[in-house]
């Protein structure tokens, strides 16, 4: 097993990189033959360290393409793993967003510690930190607490959480009157040590308040301040807050007892200061601190502790291994102080129950935790090999050149004609809202694939006619005559869902930064009239929709809430209707059914508890999946009667938007579940377009580039109008992204490697699906 480690790491001087470092080598530790793993070392700003040679790539923080690049250096690097620690203030984008590029792009699974938990997070916070449990293979933190918060507030399951302390370091110490002395610390002088980078917040205003009482008693006592200036405080103020605590000390006449020493110790350094003092003080204002790297080396190095009683220091503290103090409270803390320094025995007996519960997080032990953990991620990380009826099915992947002539065919200045006479536009039937939804996310899609102006500029026409149809209080029309003129003031729910789609869907994508704002502005101005909506469909679209806008906008993480309110409307739908034979929403099967399970599996991320949603999801999706795949071939619900409760269904004439929302419902799925077989039932919808279907005749036309507009007893519809044609493209695009990841990852099965792109098509062309 080869590990990817992403973090800081030295020479950058923080808290972040010596833990990623002690990590690295306390795994190490325990496989010496193995010189493989390495380091991804994120740089702040454009700083660049002269890293040692383990250090394989780095990335800058706020540029976006690092992020990518690094993605696919591990990807490609042979790595099994990859191990993230997680500090907000690391990556970049708002609240370190630009990690999710990296986690998106990476191939293999990934393990990651949170350093940081918040207990009241902003939407941004919370909304990363959520995805990130999400996309884990696991989660690492270092306390109790830590653990009930993610699964109370970021909704992370039990099974996901790993429990693995702060490793503290192991050195031989020399005895301690040896080290007082290498030290310059008197004998007849009892030292108070704090170390750390300097930075307000941390109340060592509360620690300087409290010396004068303690003087009091210990005339000679020396409170030593180690740690240079946070990087970032220095920035905005120079030392002016160093300055101010010396000033402070002035004025309460203990100047001569503070010591502060402006550097930044190497661990065996630390150690030794930590082991010469007599107390090791952490004055933390608050509670909300979940993990404390300085208080464990503390623990480590067997000294005697007085802290506030925050977070992690109740846990570590616990059975007399320390003392608390109340929160800002002085006088507390000089009690405490004067207790310890008063009594040698109950300082040195504070001392020896420290040291050993520091035996038992020594980094090489903590190293082993993380390896037997990293060794199970990786296990279960590697995608099952396919059986052979799988593998048969990948073969089959083989797509035509993409081409959007019939789709720029139907597109004017206005939009897209609806209609098609064969392949001609039929300028009669006019243009509506959601054939132009429709083409505005094909043509983000393609935008995706391919950025060129083609694709812009038709990204421009299909905005332009939302904004043209979009009313003063948000609502949409949706139908508009050849001659511009709008027929309808309001359109329905259906194509008001829609609408809501395909903007948050294109705000997830990259544009320019005009046609962003633009869909912006239309969507903050729909989001209003979501609440209303009441159409089983239209809330499904309005789910897509909103979900898609928030992985975009970490500052629409408060919509999730609204996600789940939709969501649950349509688990109250069901629960009204299901029966042991009937598992669905309504007493019919009619068009676009897909969407519905597709809507509950997304808004499964939002909720604090998705089993309900996951649980309706699967039903509904196993009831429509036992009535329309059969032998091998996806047969939809035709609109030629639908299928009614009770009755028979029918499969005339079949549409291929059916075909479209029931390949990205699967495709959900497996991207949720790693689920061969659901991507083995994406592909048998698309092949639905290629011939394998009812009649075995081909729905997709490669001298226009359109589909044709339904599947009927006798054949294919002969006309390829736009939401036919937009659906197939759709499915192409959606799939082909899916198939590129794929082309990346290696199979292990039959104890031997094969690569996905030689499974699926040994003779692929220019212009076929992986060109």
């Amino acid at each position: 097993m080869t590990i990817a480690h992403l973090g800081n790491y030295p020479p950058r001087a923080c808290g972040i990189a010596t833990f990623t470092e002690n990590l690295f080598r306390a795994v190490g530790t325990h496989r010496p033959d193995d010189d493989a793993d390495f380091i991804v070392a994120m740089n702040d700003a454009d700083h660049t360290y002269d890293y040692p040679e383990r250090v394989k790539f780095t990335i800058r923080e706020q540029r976006k393409a690092d992020y990518i690049k690094a993605a696919n250096y591990v990807n490609s690097s042979g790595a099994d793993v990859c191990m993230i620690q997680h500090e907000f203030g690391i990556f970049g984008g708002p609240d370190g967003k630009l990690l999710h590029v990296f986690t998106d792009h990476l191939r293999i699974p990934f393990a990651i510690t949170f350093h940081t938990i918040l207990k009241e997070p902003n939407d941004g916070q919370r909304a990363v930190m959520c995805r990130l449990g999400r996309d884990a293979a696991q989660v690492v933190v270092m306390s109790r607490k830590a653990v009930s918060f993610l699964q109370d507030i970021y909704h992370i399951p039990e099974e996901k959480i790993s429990l693995i302390e702060h490793g503290a370091p192991c050195y031989e110490m020399e005895a301690r009157d040896a080290l007082r002395e290498k030290l310059h610390f008197k004998a007849e002088a009892p030292v108070l040590l704090t170390f750390g980078l300097l930075g307000r917040g941390k109340g060592l205003e509360t620690a300087i308040r409290a010396l004068p009482t303690v003087v009091a008693e210990h005339p000679n006592v020396r409170y030593l301040i180690l740690g240079r200036t946070h990087p970032n405080v220095v920035a905005h103020e120079g030392e002016a807050y160093r300055d101010s605590l010396i000033e402070m000390a002035r004025e309460l006449g203990v100047a001569d007892n503070l010591e502060m020493r402006a550097e930044f110790v190497e661990e065996d350094e630390l150690c030794e200061y930590l082991t010469a003092a007599d107390i090791y003080v952490t004055p933390y204002p608050n509670e909300a601190q979940i993990t404390s790297g300085t208080l464990t080396y503390a623990i480590g190095a067997g000294a005697a502790i007085v802290s506030t009683p925050f977070w992690h220091a109740q846990e570590l503290l616990e059975d007399g291994r320390g003392f608390t103090f109340n929160f800002n409270d002085p006088a507390d803390l000089a009690r405490q102080l004067n207790r310890l320094l008063g009594d040698e025995q109950l300082l040195r007996a504070t001392r020896e129950r420290s040291a050993a519960y520091g035996q038992t997080i020594m980094w090489p032990e903590q190293g082993k935790s993380y390896l037997a953990m990293l060794h199970e991620i990786a296990q279960d990380g590697q995608p099952t090999a396919p059986d052979a009826d799988q593998l048969r099915a990948l073969r089959r992947l083989k797509f035509p050149a993409a081409t959007l002539r019939q789709i720029e065919r139907l597109t004017d200045s206005t939009g897209i004609v609806q209609h098609a006479k064969y392949a001609i536009p039929n300028y009669l039937e006019g243009y509506c809202i959601d054939d132009n939804c429709r083409a505005l996310i094909t043509a983000a899609l393609a935008h995706e694939r391919k950025p060129g102006s083609r694709t812009a500029d038709l990204v421009d026409t299909y905005l332009a006619f939302l904004f043209y149809v979009q009313r003063e209080n948000g609502q949409f029309g949706n139908f508009v005559s050849y001659d511009r003129r709008s027929i309808d003031h309001i359109g329905s729910d259906d194509s008001f869902g829609r609408t809501v789609w395909s903007l948050g869907f294109f705000l997830n994508k990259p544009a320019r930064n005009d046609q962003h704002q633009l869909a912006r502005e239309m969507l903050d101005r729909s989001i209003p009239h979501i609440a209303a909506l009441r159409s089983p469909r239209a809330v499904a679209y309005a789910i897509m929709g909103l979900s898609e806008f928030i992985e975009a906008e970490p500052s629409a993480a408060h919509l999730g809430a609204q996600v789940v309110r939709l969501a649950e409307y349509l688990a109250g739908l069901y629960e009204q209707v299901a029966s042991a034979d009937w598992q669905w929403f309504e007493n019919y099967l009619t068009y676009a059914n897909a969407i519905l399970p597709l809507a509950l599996l997304r808004a499964g991320r939002y909720a604090e508890d998705p089993t309900r949603l996951r649980g309706v999801a699967d039903a509904t999706s196993a009831f429509l999946t036992a009535h329309t795949f059969r032998n091998g071939i996806l047969e939809p619900v035709g609109c030629h009667g639908f299928f009614v409760r009770g009755e028979q269904i029918t499969h005339w004439d079949q549409q291929p938007i059916d075909v479209m929302l029931t390949q990205l419902l699967h495709l959900e799925y497996y991207a949720q579940d790693n689920d061969l077989r659901e991507l083995n039932r994406a592909v048998t919808c698309f092949n639905w377009f290629h011939g394998k279907n009812t009649l075995n005749v081909e729905m997709y036309c490669p001298e226009t580039g359109g589909c044709f507009d339904g599947l009927t007893r006798n054949g294919p519809n002969a006309n390829q109008g736009a939401e036919s044609t937009l659906a197939y493209w759709m499915a192409y695009y959606s799939l082909r992204r899916v198939a590129d990841r794929l082309s990346e990852i290696e199979v292990r099965g039959s104890g031997k490697l094969i690569k996905v792109s030689d499974m699926l098509l040994p003779d692929w062309r220019e212009g076929d699906f992986m060109s």
